[in-house]
């Protein structure tokens, strides 16, 4: 992102993000974050910072690493739950700031996205709290504990520009125009480009060239494009060329794209989001195209190896056989060859006379010496030649033990041919079964997808019956609350458990007549979500009431805590409820999603479930092996989509405190 992107981005996340609460903080990758947001009575945001690269909301369901790093657990422990006060633009540096509001004072997250990039969370004191990269500099340092400074300008700020203040770039000398502008300004080669193509001058014309109608024109254009960022007078759009590849994203349509096709969106962070979230996507599954790829072509390596090896076998197989041959072709003249010359050495014959000796009678054309070629004294060998071959004999051994030796070693390179082969057969089925694996990764490699949007009850306990009805229930005081306030009507029907610590449960009837089964699957729900299940009870009493029969008004010298109201007349009661759960995945559109509630309700809509009862295993590790068996049921596509699912939208349907599987 340019400083112009960062400042039409900060311009829409002011009216989207300050007042927001941040809920949770992932770290999605060493250099990006995820903020989950949201504010009373709005839909949850996701907001995505990536250091050196972007910043923008997200609507896509990004993959959260199941264990947070430690920045990420640093991130959390001083800013979940606080409030987002100011973000602003840093000086139209590339560097956005984000005031948070929290117990212990309001923090500042700034995001750079200069050079590397980083992110660095500064306490009310101004003293770094936490960077994603420590970092010693010239001008500054980015270490823990030590005060934060922002780096230097890189440039003249255009907000503040003068005319004046762009008489400097004739100071630049010789360098062309256009690179004098990003030097002066540090706006990138697009936007300088752009300022130019407006003011209708020459981008490659020296610097030290420059009239003051020139200057004056780029200061024109400059102001334009400040204007209209001030003005938020926004018409983003993502630029095409002409193989349909995506080239930039921008906060206002550019003359330099002039001509080309471009996709307009409503926002910026609309823009951005689609842009960035598809090119890194791209660049995910070009990685791991590359890893499969490289594997590959190390083991098509592996193959070239041992191809020449098994050649260089057979070639050795064929000479030694051949020498053999021939030894055994000329046995008698060969042997007398090595009697001969160890004869001579015995009478005291240097190697060089004995050469000379068997020269002569070479040239002349007598036997053996016709196969003498030279001697190779510290081996103690004979070099000889038969019909073109030339090959050593041993002077310590006969002929036949020669021929022998030769035998010997192409037997030995006939036994390695034979493994060599079934390590060749090996290593082609290897690169048989990853080229394959690579078809189905490139194949398989998830697009990226629209999060969900997730309805108004799913901030409660929630499940649809088996006949079709709605089932909320409260997840603590404050949602009890509003489950009875706000979305209570009087033809619905209330349950709660009887036992402290249960939540009021409402069948929403739509104005339908209740169902038999409806009340029981709602009972086995509040049941289970009660007290009842932390204390390990395999049952426990549920009654029923009408609306009507729940007050707010206290007896006199008495108060009721949030989330608690009084019940007058007559309950009904449904005896020995089991408490039992089940909890499964179904497709809605594009997405597997998580459901749970009473075991019938659940198996209605999907066969992909598990059962859970009180038990020993903490709620997380029950998620954990929850997730495992519902993937293990799909086949391997899908299950890697199961295994991607947030594990606390699993837990969320596990109830306060310990579970077993029942069935897997």
């Amino acid at each position: 992102m340019s400083s112009f992107d960062i400042s039409a981005i900060t311009s829409e996340l002011k009216s989207a993000i300050v007042g927001a609460r941040i809920d949770n903080i992932y770290q999605i990758n060493p250099v990006a974050i995820l903020l989950n947001l949201h504010k009373p009575a709005k839909p949850k945001l996701s907001l995505i910072i990536e250091a050196g690269k972007r910043i923008h909301l997200t609507s896509y369901t990004i993959k959260k690493p199941p264990t947070p790093p430690i920045f990420c657990m640093i991130l959390r422990k001083h800013l979940n739950g606080g409030i987002i006060e100011k973000i602003e633009q840093h000086e139209f540096e590339r560097v956005i700031s984000i005031a948070i509001k929290t117990k212990e004072g309001s923090f500042l997250l700034i995001a750079e996205f200069f050079s590397r990039g980083n992110i660095i969370l500064v306490d009310p004191k101004n003293t770094i709290t936490v960077a994603l990269t420590y970092r010693k500099m010239r001008d500054r340092n980015i270490l823990k504990g030590e005060r934060f400074l922002h780096a230097p300008p890189s440039g003249l700020n255009p907000q503040k520009l003068t005319k004046h203040d762009l008489t400097k770039l004739r100071e630049k000398g010789e360098i062309e125009l256009v690179k004098g502008l990003v030097n002066l300004l540090s706006i990138g080669g697009t936007y300088a480009e752009e300022i130019l193509l407006t003011a209708q001058i020459d981008k490659n014309i020296p610097c030290e060239t420059l009239s003051d109608q020139q200057i004056a024109r780029i200061y024109d254009a400059v102001e334009g494009l400040i204007s209209k960022l001030k003005e938020g007078k926004f018409e983003p759009c993502i630029v095409l060329d002409e193989k349909e590849n995506w080239i930039d994203v921008l906060p206002l349509p550019l003359l330099l794209y002039q001509g080309m096709r471009s996709k307009r969106y409503s926002t910026f962070n609309k823009a951005a989001d689609d842009y960035f979230t598809k090119i890194s996507a791209e660049k995910e599954a070009e990685a791991i195209e590359r890893k499969v790829g490289e594997e590959i072509e190390k083991h098509k390596n592996i193959l070239k190896r041992q191809e020449t090896q098994l050649e260089e076998l057979q070639l050795s197989i064929k000479t030694n056989q051949t020498i053999g041959n021939l030894i055994y072709a000329h046995l008698n003249e060969l042997q007398t060859l090595i009697q001969s010359t160890v004869q001579e050495k015995k009478a005291g014959k240097e190697w060089e006379q004995i050469a000379a000796d068997y020269i002569r009678r070479k040239e002349n054309g007598l036997s053996p010496a016709i196969y003498f070629d030279s001697f190779s004294p510290k081996q103690r060998i004979i070099n000889v030649k038969i019909d073109e071959t030339l090959f050593p004999l041993y002077l310590q051994i006969s002929a036949q033990q020669n021929a022998a030796r030769y035998y010997e070693k192409a037997k030995k390179a006939q036994k390695k041919i034979s493994g060599l082969r079934e390590a060749i057969e090996e290593t082609l089925g290897k690169i048989k079964a990853l080229t394959k694996e690579a078809t189905r990764v490139i194949k398989e490699t998830p697009k990226p997808i629209i999060a969900r949007e997730r309805a108004w009850y799913e901030k409660f306990h929630w499940f649809y019956s088996s006949d079709g009805f709605l089932v909320i229930g409260g997840r603590d005081a404050i949602t009890n609350e509003l489950i009875i306030k706000r979305h209570t009507e009087p033809q619905d029907i209330v349950l709660h458990g009887d036992i402290v610590g249960a939540p009021f449960v409402v069948i929403k009837t739509g104005g339908k007549k209740l169902t038999d089964l409806v009340l029981h699957e709602a009972a086995e729900f509040a049941a289970s979500y009660s007290r009842a299940w932390r204390e390990g009870a395999g049952s426990v009493d549920v009654y029923w009431v009408k609306p009507e029969q729940l007050s707010k008004a206290p007896p006199t010298g008495q108060y009721l805590k949030k989330g608690m109201f009084i019940i007058h007349g007559q309950r009904n009661y449904i005896r020995n409820v089991t408490l039992r759960l089940a909890i499964g995945v179904k497709k809605v559109n594009e997405d597997w999603i998580p459901i749970g509630g009473p075991v019938s309700a659940v198996k209605s809509q999907t066969k992909i479930y598990v059962e859970i009862v009180p038990g020993k295993r903490s709620s997380m590790e029950l998620a954990k092996q929850i997730k495992l068996k519902l993937a293990g049921k799909l086949s391997p596509s899908v299950s890697r989509q199961i295994l991607g699912l947030n594990g606390e939208l699993i837990q969320s349907f596990i109830p306060a405190g310990r579970g077993e599987l029942i069935y897997p």
